[in-house]
C-alpha cells in the first residue's frame, strides 16, 4: 500500500523539521553544496567491486529488488539488494539508509547486512543473508488454504512462539532507538527449524535527537532519519497504528506495539483485524477502532490470547502495552501457563491455569480420589446389603449383628492392607531418590511388622546404600537379612569394596567403580534387566558427587558402561583406547558393538555417557550397530567420523547434529541419507566429508 509519515510527539527533533520544511518540495533547486550535505553515505562510497556473480531474481517490491548472487570473497550465496528507484541521488541515500540502520541492528532474529556499496556502474547495493522461502505472510495462505503439510507443521503453540521471537527482536531494537514503523507479515520471514528473522527496514526511524551507540557502534539519528514530504501515507493498511493515520506523526513505540498486535491476530486468526474492501476502508475502520475480536473468526481462540491481542490493538496508544517487553512477557505468561496480565483473571480463572500448569498432579489426584470414591461405595453397598439382610431376617438378629462385626473387621483389614501397599508404592525401587527413600525405610522399621516384611526391607536397605557406595552400611543391612544366593553374591562384592573404601562418605574413584559394575556383572546372577539398572543408578550417583578427573582418568568408567548398556564383555571395553594429542583428545569406537549410548532408566536420565568427556578433538563411530539415531544426544566433539551406520531414523541427522555444539567437521557416507538429509547438511556450514 501507500506509505505515510507524519511529524510529531513519538521522539522526532524538531531542528529536523525546520530543514526538511526549506526542501521538502523544492528538491530540484538544491545546489550541489546541499545534496552533498544531504547525501553523507552515497558520498562515502566512492568505490565498486566486482566480488559478486551468477545473478538470480529472487523478488522485486515496490522500493528494491533481491537477486541472489555468489560472494566470491565470502564463498557463499547473499541476497543483493538493489533500489528500483535510484533516478535521484537523495532517492539513492534514502536506499542506502535503510542498509546502514539495518547493519547496526545486530540480533539473531533481525537480518544481516553483509556489506554495502555501489557497483561498477555507480549503482547502489548492499548484501545480507539469505532468507528462508516462507514469510509469516506465506505461512498463514498456506495455513488458510489449509495445507496438511502447514497445519501440522505450524501448530498455535509454534506460531506463537514465532511471536515471543519477533517480539525478542523488537524489545531489542527499541532498547536502542530504532522503531520499524511497517511490521507486517511480509516483512517477517521463517525457517522449519526455528529462524526467525525481521527485514525490510526501509521506514524505520530513529527515535533519539542525539547520537546513540549500537554495541559500542554510533548510528546517528541525523543522517540515518530518512526525510519524507508532511502527509504521505508511509506504512500498510491493517498494520498502520491509528494514530500513524489520523494525526501529523510518523510512529513511536506504540505504532509498533498495534503492528505486532496486528501480526499476532493473523497468526491466530489468518485475517486482518479490521475488515474493508479496499485500502482505504482499512483505513478508515482502524481510524475508528473497530477491531473484530479474534474470537469472532474463531472461537477456539483462548480468551486469554484474545486479551493480550485487543490490548495490543487499542486505539489509544496510552491503552497499549507501554514496551513490547511487556506486550512479550504477557504472551511468556500464557505460554508458561500462566494467566496473562492482559487478562485480569480472577480466582477461578486462575485456579484453572494452575489446573492446567500441574496437569498430572492433579490427575493422580483425580484418580486417587475416584478410587477412594469406588472403594468406600463398594464398602457402603457391602454394608447396605448386610443391613438388608438383617431386617429382612430379624429372627436371626444376633447373627447378624454378628455379621456386621465381621464386616467391619473386613474393613478394617481392607484399611490395613491398603496402608501396606501404598506403604510399598512409596518405598519400593526408587533407586533415582535412593538418600530419601533409606530415610522412610528406616522410619517404617520403628513400626510394628511382620517378620518377613522386615526382611524384605532389610534388603532393599542393603540395595540402597550399596547404590550410594556406603558399603559398610550395606554389609550391616546384609548381615541382618535373610539372603537368597544372589544377595549373598552381592554381600560379598560389599564386603570386598568396603575394604577398599572403608570410609562410608568417601566415593570409589572412577576406574575403581570400573571395577565394581564389572564385578558385578560377572559374580552377581541376578536377571540382566535388574543387574543394569541397579549399576546405571550406581553410576548417576556417582557423577553427581564425584570431583572433576582428567578423560583418562574417567575412560575406564566409560568404558565399563558401554559394555553394560550393550551386554557384551568387559574385555572388549578393555580393549578400548582414548589418546590425548596436542589439540585435544581422541577416541576411536569404528567397528565396536555398541549401539547403545545413553542411560535409560526410571526418573528421565537419559544421560550420554560420553558426555563427562567434554569434547572431543576427534571420535569415530564408523560402522558400529547404532540404530537409533538419538544415541548421539549429549556428546560434543570438533571432528566427528559416522561411516558406514544404517539408522532406522536418518531424517533426524540434521537435528542430532546441530545439537553438537563445537563440530567443525563431519565425515559420513551422504549419499546414503534422504535428498532432504543431503541437502540440509549441505547447507549448515559444516565441512562435510567425503
Amino acid at each position: 500500500m501507500g506509505d505515510m509519515d507524519h511529524s510529531g510527539d513519538c521522539g522526532e527533533g524538531l531542528p529536523e523539521r525546520l530543514l526538511l520544511e526549506l526542501y521538502e518540495s523544492k528538491n530540484d533547486a538544491l545546489t550541489d553544496p546541499e545534496v552533498d550535505l544531504l547525501t553523507p553515505i552515497l558520498n562515502s562510497l566512492m568505490e565498486f567491486s566486482d566480488r559478486y556473480r551468477d545473478s538470480e531474481p529472487i523478488a522485486v517490491g515496490g522500493e528494491k529488488r533481491i537477486d541472489r548472487v555468489y560472494d566470491v570473497c565470502l564463498g557463499r550465496s547473499v541476497a543483493m539488494a538493489r533500489p528500483v528507484k535510484a533516478g535521484t541521488r537523495l532517492q539513492v541515500e534514502g536506499f542506502l539508509r535503510e542498509a546502514r540502520l539495518t547493519a547496526a541492528l545486530k540480533h539473531p532474529n533481525i537480518i544481516k547486512v553483509h556489506n554495502i556499496g555501489l557497483d561498477a556502474d555507480g549503482v547502489p547495493f548492499f548484501t545480507m543473508e539469505l532468507l528462508p522461502k516462507d514469510s509469516l505472510e506465506d505461512i498463514v495462505n498456506r495455513l488458510r488454504d489449509d495445507s496438511p503439510g502447514y497445519r501440522r507443521e505450524y501448530t498455535i503453540t509454534k506460531r506463537v512462539q514465532m511471536f515471543e521471537r519477533l517480539c525478542e527482536a523488537m524489545a531489542y531494537a527499541h532498547s536502542r532507538g530504532v522503531v520499524h514503523l511497517d511490521l507486517k507479515p511480509r516483512n517477517i520471514h521463517a525457517g522449519p527449524f526455528g529462524e526467525l528473522f525481521v527485514c525490510d527496514w526501509g521506514l524505520a526511524r530513529v527515535l533519539h535527537e542525539h547520537e546513540t551507540h549500537i554495541d559500542g557502534d554510533m548510528i546517528d539519528a541525523d543522517v540515518l532519519n530518512e526525510y519524507c514530504p508532511s502527509g504521505v501515507l508511509r506504512g500498510t493498511p491493517g498494520f498502520m497504528a491509528p494514530e500513524q493515520i489520523k494525526s501529523d506523526r510518523l510512529g513511536c513505540v506504540g505504532s509498533d506495539v498495534y503492528a505486532l498486535g496486528a501480526i499476532l491476530y493473523m497468526l491466530l486468526t489468518g485475517e486482518l483485524p479490521v475488515t474493508g474492501h479496499s485500502a482505504q476502508e482499512l483505513l478508515e475502520q482502524t481510524r475508528l477502532g473497530r477491531i473484530v475480536p479474534p474470537r469472532h473468526r474463531d472461537a477456539r481462540i483462548n480468551r486469554s490470547l484474545e486479551a493480550v491481542v485487543l490490548k495490543a490493538l487499542a486505539l489509544e496508544p496510552e491503552q497499549r502495552y507501554a514496551t513490547v517487553e511487556e506486550l512479550h512477557h504477557d504472551i511468556h505468561l500464557y505460554m508458561t501457563g500462566y494467566a496473562p496480565l492482559a487478562a485480569k483473571a480472577g480466582v477461578l480463572s486462575r485456579a484453572m491455569y494452575l489446573i492446567q500448569r500441574n496437569g498430572r498432579v492433579f490427575s493422580i489426584i483425580l484418580l486417587f480420589m475416584l478410587a477412594l470414591i469406588i472403594v468406600i461405595s463398594a464398602g457402603f453397598i457391602m454394608v447396605q446389603q448386610k443391613r438388608i439382610q438383617a431386617e429382612t431376617a430379624r429372627i436371626k438378629a444376633e447373627e447378624n449383628l454378628a455379621l456386621f462385626v465381621a464386616e467391619q473387621q473386613r474393613s478394617q483389614q481392607l484399611d490395613r492392607e491398603i496402608g501396606h501397599v501404598a506403604q510399598q508404592a512409596g518405598i519400593l525401587n526408587d533407586l533415582v531418590n535412593a538418600r530419601a527413600v533409606l530415610g522412610l525405610i528406616d522410619k517404617a522399621m520403628q513400626q510394628e511388622m511382620s517378620p518377613a516384611r522386615k526382611d524384605d526391607l532389610l534388603q532393599r536397605k542393603a540395595v540402597m546404600h550399596f547404590v550410594l557406595q556406603e558399603f559398610a552400611l550395606a554389609n550391616e543391612a546384609f548381615r541382618q537379612a535373610t539372603k537368597t544366593e544372589v544377595l549373598e553374591e552381592l554381600y560379598q562384592i560389599s564386603r570386598r569394596f568396603s575394604g577398599i573404601k572403608p570410609n562410608d562418605q568417601a566415593l570409589l574413584n572412577d576406574r575403581q567403580l570400573a571395577e565394581l559394575i564389572n564385578s558385578v556383572r560377572e559374580n552377581y546372577h541376578a536377571a540382566r534387566s535388574s543387574k543394569v539398572s541397579m549399576l546405571q543408578y550406581t553410576y548417576i550417583h556417582h557423577l553427581q558427587r564425584r570431583p572433576e578427573t582428567a578423560p583418562e582418568e574417567y575412560f575406564p568408567l566409560a568404558a565399563a558402561m558401554l559394555c553394560l548398556l550393550n551386554n557384551v564383555h568387559a574385555e572388549i571395553g578393555d580393549a578400548l583406547q582414548i589418546e590425548r594429542a596436542s589439540d585435544g583428545i581422541r577416541l576411536d569406537l569404528s567397528g565396536m558393538p555398541f549401539s547403545v549410548m545413553r542411560l535409560n532408566v526410571t526418573g528421565g536420565q537419559r544421560m550420554n555417557v560420553l558426555a563427562p568427556f567434554g569434547t572431543f578433538d576427534h571420535l569415530d563411530i564408523s560402522r558400529i550397530p547404532m540404530l537409533d539415531i538419538t544415541e548421539l544426544g549429549g556428546i560434543d566433539a570438533r571432528r566427528l567420523r559416522m561411516e558406514e551406520i544404517s539408522f532406522s531414523n536418518p531424517r533426524m541427522l540434521p537435528r542430532i547434529i546441530e545439537g553438537i555444539r563445537n563440530l567443525e567437521e563431519l565425515v559420513i557416507n551422504l549419499q546414503d541419507y534422504p535428498p532432504v538429509v543431503r541437502r540440509s547438511m549441505k547447507e549448515s556450514g559444516l565441512a562435510i566429508n567425503p
